[in-house]
């Protein structure tokens, strides 16, 4: 039982610490855009890249 408490506790660790480098990088991305003063992308060009990025993942070709 105590292995399996402490599975669960670095798991929980291991996914935290990713949560927290991804979030890292995201800031990091609008930090370099903001001090390029380029301007931000809007909503739906955000939303057109994040598809593109799944399909990529799934392996999914784009015609």
């Amino acid at each position: 039982m105590k292995f399996v408490v402490m599975m669960l506790i670095g798991m929980l660790l291991y996914a935290a610490s990713k949560w927290a480098i991804y979030r890292l990088s995201v800031m990091a991305i609008l930090l370099y855009f903001a001090e390029l003063r380029m301007e931000l992308p809007d909503a739906q060009t955000i939303q057109k890249y994040r598809i593109k990025v799944v399909k990529k993942i799934v392996g999914i070709k784009e015609c």
